[in-house]
């Protein structure tokens, strides 16, 4: 009986401890200045959207970080340029598998310099037999404008172990 309260109870720490650090990244002010190579992923999605027509392509890398933060990479495949958004992310194991709350909050503006862009959105991802998660993520092609949704997959798997990796890995496709 005692085993079994302990592991209640550090369960609960746990679940304590990742809300308290979600908690701190969701009035995070300082997004533009975290160093998000030095970062150690959790859990990482990927996918990629194209208007053909109009020549635009975009490949996508979400990364969830231990410490609760979130980062979107949405690089234009043609261009090699980035719009970055930013947010926070929480789990919970449930009866049903693992479940993922995720929220963005800013994305990268337009000119250099200026604020950041509200880019509010919510996702809860839910674990599939397979140990991965498949969702529809909501981005602009522009900051804060047109907005679409890219297939994302991926899960505990790190693919790019960081964001330069990515940009690497992008470019070399779009280049060929």
């Amino acid at each position: 009986m005692k085993k079994i309260a302990a592991l209640l109870l550090a369960l609960m720490m746990a679940l304590t401890l990742t809300a308290a650090v979600a908690e701190d990244w969701e009035t995070f002010e300082d997004w533009t200045n975290v160093d998000w190579n030095s970062k150690t992923i959790k859990y990482q999605f990927t996918g990629e959207w194209a208007l053909e027509e109009y020549n635009i392509s975009m490949q996508f890398v979400i990364n969830l970080y231990e410490d609760g933060s979130a980062l979107v990479d949405q690089r234009k495949t043609n261009e090699g340029a980035s719009y970055f958004q930013y947010g926070y992310w929480s789990e919970e194991n449930t009866e049903d598998g693992n479940e993922i709350a995720f929220d963005t909050l800013f994305c990268t503006p337009v000119g250099e310099g200026e604020a950041l862009v509200a880019h509010e959105y919510s996702y809860e991802l839910y674990e599939e037999e397979d140990g991965n998660y498949s969702f529809g993520y909501t981005f602009g092609i522009a900051p804060g404008q047109y907005f679409r949704e890219a297939d994302m997959t991926g899960g505990a798997e790190i693919m790019y172990e960081s964001l330069d990796a990515f940009h690497a890995a992008v470019d070399t496709v779009a280049a060929e």
